[in-house]
């Protein structure tokens, strides 16, 4: 195993929250209801969530106005079954958005872990590769809340973490503009 400096569990730095389905008795009927976004994995794309979700569910006014179950801003969605260890960082921009059980949310402790930070340690090879190994099953793999909570993550000082997050988003920033010359490079071979 790879050594990982100053190493915290999942679990000492977020709250992990597996979701459910949402019970048929909450279903309704368009005109009964009110409309929710129904997250996937196929949703998740870039470390972001699609700016349109593709499934959306009526639920009951009662069930709208839980707002504990519906995903916050700056949570962490990770796909657990099937393509294990897809990610994302929620921006809800005023949307209701259920996730599916498929996914895992993880919700970081903001006064000890900055969210960016989080994710860019969530799709680091070290977690992945741990990830990988903890996951289970003969047709369909799997990884449990247990499993989950058990990753382990470096955690430099909040200021450290605000940082690093600076700087990848620069990066990232560069990798996307790059990417988009080349496609537009490509485009305009492709016209010759």
């Amino acid at each position: 195993l790879v050594k990982i400096e100053n190493a915290v569990k999942l679990r000492d730095v977020s709250v992990t929250i597996f979701s459910t389905s949402i019970p048929k008795n909450e279903l309704k009927g368009r005109d009964e209801g009110k409309v929710v976004d129904y997250l996937r994995i196929s949703d998740l794309e870039n470390n972001q969530i699609k700016s349109i979700i593709k499934e959306q569910k009526v639920v009951s006014d009662e069930f709208h106005r839980k707002s504990s179950i519906f995903l916050k801003d700056d949570d962490i969605v990770i796909s657990r079954q099937g393509t294990i260890g897809k990610l994302a960082i929620v921006k809800t921009k005023g949307r209701k958005i259920f996730p599916s059980p498929q996914l895992v949310v993880i919700r970081p402790e903001k006064k000890k872990i900055d969210p960016d930070y989080l994710l860019f340690a969530l799709k680091s090879e070290k977690t992945q590769e741990q990830m990988r190994m903890k996951s289970k099953g003969n047709f369909i793999l799997g990884i449990s809340r247990a499993s989950i909570e058990k990753i382990i993550i470096s955690l430099p000082s909040l200021s450290e973490q605000k940082a690093k997050s600076k700087e990848i988003k620069k990066l990232q920033r560069k990798i996307d503009e790059l990417e988009s010359q080349i496609t537009r490079a490509k485009k305009q071979m492709e016209e010759i």
